[in-house]
């Protein structure tokens, strides 16, 4: 019963999107502040990420330059000292090829780009 009262009391507090500050929740997934769809890498391991120069411009990372964010966020930063936002220790990008909010265009690329449905 605790638990569930727990439960009803965050939820009646509204969605947790406020908690991932500066990035949102938009139709269901983790976005930026532009409502543009985030993705992880595979590839990243450790929270170091490992997609630069091409890689990097066909997938922009998520930059952060100041402040701080709260978990499930976090801050990883690049070999540049570019700061970059990780969701769970995962580095986030976006997808060149994504041109409106919502678009999805890069889940699944290669088997190694993901959405990620907070």
């Amino acid at each position: 019963m605790k638990l569930l009262l727990l439960t009803l009391s965050f939820l009646a507090q509204g969605t947790f999107a406020d908690d991932l500050s500066p990035l949102k929740i938009h139709e269901g997934l983790l976005a930026n502040e532009n409502k543009m769809t985030v993705y992880v890498f595979d590839r990243d391991k450790d929270g170091i990420p490992t997609c630069y120069a091409g890689c990097a411009t066909i997938w922009p990372p998520v930059l952060f330059p100041e402040g701080e964010v709260k978990a499930p966020l976090s801050i990883v930063v690049r070999k540049d000292q570019t700061r970059q936002i990780a969701y769970k220790g995962k580095p986030l990008y976006l997808y060149a090829d994504d041109e409106s909010p919502g678009d999805t265009n890069g889940d699944g690329i290669s088997g190694i780009w993901h959405i990620i449905r907070p």
